[in-house]
């Protein structure tokens, strides 16, 4: 491959690595891939192959190593990159006076020996199945082992890559020296009873039982927890099986420093493990001083790793090289929980020999770095008036990453430096609250520091509403229609009992005919009105388009009361139309760009689009495909995901999530020319848009907006009268008219720059505190057919 080819794709932009595709796999979830050792790679090339997909490592002496599909080696070659092809690390047959490691079956049965010979500090405990049914175990170690308590919670996790298990073998032996030494090792004990301690030793069993990097769906599972830079989406959905059981344990468990093992190297690693530029760069978060203590904590006591080929045996992610979607950032940014990652050995499945020597090696590390769990600061946080413990969340000042109380207990944990720093507490439906704190040493038993928090009163919200047991029977209501309308209310005070609604209607095209309750609506959550639910009518005459506007004024049985801000119910149930491009199947450059239009006729206001992609590609991560609206708003669909995967036959926003939001597009018109861009971003792949179709669901623009009416007028701080009006659903500005003259509309004058700006629901004006003055004020709404209705002026 000539050198002009590399340069075509050297002149790319610089862009974040995109995901790793699974790896093909077998019936038996054997995936299909090689390893290689990539020749002569420069840090710009090497972050252009992890921005296309490629799943790539650096060892500890900075050589890249690849794990690579047949169209990803077929890429190498098209590119002229050199490289040499290893073999998969694989367990070797131990003799016959060697330990061995544990496989699945084997690591089951002594976690069960374990629990069932030390039933009063040990609970095995499933986070759930694999993708081939395998239990991924949870050891719990806890002197009351079935109970919340005020203590620190910590995680080691092991083998979320199958073929590095030295860590599974590591934290067996930790188990053993815990439980085996309570009652009669004081350092044992002392962490037994004093740290909630859950052990992980294989998170990838079917990996590991099929000798493979990934799992049995080929998911790389240290790529695919949520990204800052890359996925910043926290949900499992759409995520491997294996990690969403992680994520979901975690969601319920309050854990606040961890570390994960692996092999490949000989150091401890810590956040962050990306950087926004996609360089292979340091990259410090706002713990940097401490992730590099505790992980100096690790280091110092082993000889190999701290005399190894990092300084001091540790390393910032990023700066060995890039990884988006790694465990220990997720845990760390939305968590709160402070994880390393452990490179325990090189190679990465060593011989079983070996394994006695890195225990020795690890023991003291393991156990002074747990131990750092008890240091820096804790307390409880309970609710002032039923003390209570609260569920609320924690910043340290400067360090902008929050943690949290354990919502049983409401105990609070945070590793911090010797120095003074300030705490802030915030928990749905409390006064948030700060307080400082002083640590002496790093390493010295943990400043305990309690709080109470002063609950809110009870502040409900308009959330959402669903139309129920209309005419139609179509989920929309008509005109003419009646029916009931259920109502979602949202908590962000204290929690609101029993609270009773009554709905205002603010158009006349609606009324109302009964009122409607909700069950209990707890501080931060939200509740639906119980059956029956608001009964109400819409007008013969509403038209097609027009947004029915609501508030509900409600009240609690500890007389807690209020008001919503509008909401709207729109009239006419929307029309659904495809459109098909005509102008394709077209061929993509390589690398280059296409687009292919449509035209749309109808005037009409979008409720919701959907898109149908069908793309044959042999390497989707070359490609960025997005939608351009007839006013030039861009929405990307895809954007280099997907690494070498084929092909993109998807519908985005039901079958497939686009990158940008279609919502965009909601409220604006539907006519005039719809593009669909394609475009390749690297050489040597090419692929054809066969077709594209649009899913425009809309209704027509109401024809004219209905009067404005005044919520309130009131004398203003500073003598200005105020202003406030209800909104209208489809405005898009408003305007306001004054007269001192009510006998007609040709003395009221628009003074709407006297108070911009001209979105907002309120007005304040000085003139009307003249002495003696007579002020009259009208306020219209303008849309996309312009301005509405004047309402009732001189009155």
């Amino acid at each position: 491959m000539s050198r002009i080819r590399w340069t075509v794709l050297c002149a790319l932009p610089l862009l974040l690595a995109a995901k790793p595709s699974p790896r093909p796999v077998g019936p038996d979830g054997r995936a299909e891939y090689r390893i290689a050792q990539l020749l002569d790679l420069s840090d710009l090339q090497f972050a252009r192959l992890a921005q296309l997909g490629f799943d790539l490592e650096r060892d500890e002496d900075k050589a890249v190593v690849a794990f690579l599909t047949a169209e990803e080696m077929n890429k190498l070659d098209a590119l002229g990159i050199g490289w040499i092809e290893l073999p998969r690390p694989q367990p070797q047959a131990p003799a016959p006076d060697q330990t061995s490691y544990h496989d699945y079956t084997a690591l089951t049965t002594q976690l069960q020996n374990v629990a069932n010979a030390y039933p009063n500090i040990t609970r095995l405990i499933s986070a759930g199945k694999s993708v081939q049914g395998r239990e991924l175990w949870w050891l719990k170690i806890s002197d009351n082992p079935d109970a919340h308590e005020d203590e620190p919670g910590f995680k080691y996790i092991s083998t979320m890559h199958g073929d590095e298990p030295v860590g599974t073998e590591m934290l067996l032996r930790l188990i053993d020296q815990l439980t085996q030494g309570y009652g009669t090792d004081t350092r044992a004990t002392r962490i037994v009873n004093e740290v909630e301690l859950w052990v992980m030793p294989m998170m990838n069993p079917d990996g590991n039982t099929l000798s493979q990097r990934y799992n049995a769906d080929g998911v790389d599972l240290n790529r695919d927890f949520p990204d800052q830079f890359q996925d910043s989406v926290d949900s499992p959905a759409g995520r491997a099986t294996e990690t969403q059981r992680i994520m979901n344990w975690q969601y319920s468990h309050s854990t606040m420093l961890s570390a994960n093992f692996h092999t490949g190297a000989v150091v401890v690693n810590y956040p962050y493990d990306g950087t926004a530029s996609g360089a292979s760069v340091y990259s410090s978060c706002p713990d940097d001083d401490i992730f590099r203590d505790v992980s100096l904590d690790y280091s110092e006591d082993n000889s190999p790793m701290y005399n190894g080929a990092f300084a001091q045996g540790i390393t910032n992610g990023a700066d060995w090289y890039n990884v988006y979607g790694g465990m220990q950032d997720w845990n760390y940014l939305w968590q709160g929980d402070a994880e390393v990652t452990v490179e325990l050995n090189n190679p990465k499945w060593p011989a079983a020999s070996v394994l006695d020597q890195r225990w020795n090696e690890n023991r003291e590390s393991m156990l002074s770095y747990l131990e750092r769990s008890l240091t820096g600061v804790r307390g409880k946080i309970t609710d002032a008036v039923t003390g209570a413990p609260v569920n609320a969340k924690l910043t340290v000042s400067g360090r902008n990453i929050s943690f949290f109380t354990d919502p049983n207990v409401g105990d609070y944990h945070r590793v911090l430096p010797a120095g003074t720093f300030t705490l802030n507490v915030q928990a749905a439906g409390y006064d948030p609250t700060s307080f400082p704190v002083t640590i002496t040493s790093a390493r010295a038993n943990a400043q305990r520091v309690d709080r109470q928090l002063q609950p809110l009163p009870v502040q409900l919200q308009a959330f959402g509403n669903r139309v129920v047991s209309d005419t139609g029977a179509n989920g929309f209501f008509d005109a003419g229609e009646s029916g009931q309308l259920a109502v979602t209310l949202k908590n962000s005070g204290g929690s609101a009992d029993n609270p009773h609604g009554v709905l205002m209607s603010l158009t006349k095209y609606a009324s109302v005919g009964s009122d409607a309750d909700w069950a209990d609506i707890a501080a931060a959550a939200t509740g639906e009105t119980l059956s029956p639910h608001f009964g109400m009518s819409v007008a013969n005459n509403a038209p097609a388009g027009h947004k029915l506007a609501f508030a509900v004024s409600w009240n609690t049985l500890d007389d807690h009361g209020g008001t919503t801000d509008a909401f709207f119910v729109p009239v006419s149930s929307p029309a659904t139309a495809q459109r098909q491009s005509t102008d394709t199947p077209k061929s993509i450059p390589d690398p280059g760009q296409i687009q292919s239009s449509m035209t749309v006729a109808g005037d009409d206001e979008i409720y919701d689009v959907n898109v149908r992609v069908d793309i044959g590609h042999p390497f989707i991560g070359d490609l960025r495909v997005s939608l351009i609206g007839p006013d030039g708003t861009t929405v990307r669909l895809h954007d280099q995901q997907g690494g070498s995967s084929n092909d993109i036959h998807t519908t985005y926003d039901t079958q497939t999530a686009p990158v940008d939001s279609l919502g965009v597009f909601n409220g604006r018109s539907a006519q005039g020319t719809w593009k669909l861009k394609v475009e390749d971003l690297a050489s040597f792949s090419r692929g054809t848009l066969m077709s594209w179709a649009l899913e425009l669901v809309t209704r027509p623009f109401e024809a004219k907006l209905p009067e404005v009416r005044l919520r309130s007028v009131a004398k203003s701080t500073g003598g200005k009268t105020r202003l406030d009006w209800w909104p209208v659903g489809s405005a898009q500005t408003y305007k306001l008219y004054r007269s001192n003259d009510p006998s007609s509309a040709a003395s009221f004058v628009d003074v709407t720059g006297e108070d911009s700006p001209a979105t907002d629901l309120t007005f304040l004006d000085a003139s009307a505190s003249l002495p003696g003055s007579l002020t009259l004020w009208i306020v219209s709404s303008t849309g996309h057919n312009g301005e509405g209705e004047w309402g009732h002026y001189g009155r």
